[in-house]
């Protein structure tokens, strides 16, 4: 196993660790709340919690809180009916439903994020593939001076022999050397 992969699972494991501790804030949260709200909307801070779980860290994180959530927020139907487990219809469908929406939302945030996370990888490397272009036009670009300037030399010692061979001719045409 390398040491990056043992890095990662650690900080999985951390992640799963801290699920419970944020729950347990929210829990609290929705206890300091009681006397104003009573049993009420017994899932909203639950919901805030699990979406701040989902964007931070992934569906896998936020399922467990949807689940630790959804246990501790039977404490409130339990207050009405003596049951641990919602009895009641509304208990039930509320349950119900604060799950399937919290799983809901959390997939589309997970979503969005690893969609974020690609869409800035991408760009990275679209990044580096630009500066590698930019690097290799610089090397073309010394490379064409270098070639240029290495080929103007024959050149001009062939246009000097030209001009020479030229000027010869003319001076033998004119003395009458030349036919």
């Amino acid at each position: 196993m390398t040491e990056s992969s043992r890095e990662s699972i650690q900080q999985r494991s951390l992640v799963y660790a801290a699920i419970p501790l944020i729950v347990l804030v929210a829990t609290l949260t929705r206890l300091a709340l009681r006397p104003l709200v009573g049993s009420s909307l017994p899932f909203v801070i639950y919901f805030v919690a699990i979406l701040f779980v989902a964007w931070k860290f992934g569906l896998g994180p936020a399922t467990l809180a949807i689940v630790l959530s959804a246990i501790a927020g039977c404490y409130y139907f339990a207050e009405e009916t003596g049951h641990f487990l919602p009895q009641t219809q509304v208990g039930k469908i509320t349950t119900i439903g604060f799950a399937v929406t919290s799983f809901s939302v959390s997939f589309l945030l997970d979503l969005q994020r690893r969609t974020l996370r690609r869409a800035r990888e991408a760009e990275n490397e679209q990044r580096r593939a630009n500066e590698e272009l930019a690097r290799v036009n610089r090397d073309l670009e010394a490379f064409a001076y270098s070639a240029s300037h290495d080929l103007r030399e024959p050149l001009r010692t062939i246009s000097l022999a030209s001009d020479l061979l030229e000027h010869q001719l003319t001076v033998d045409y004119i003395t009458g050397r030349f036919g």
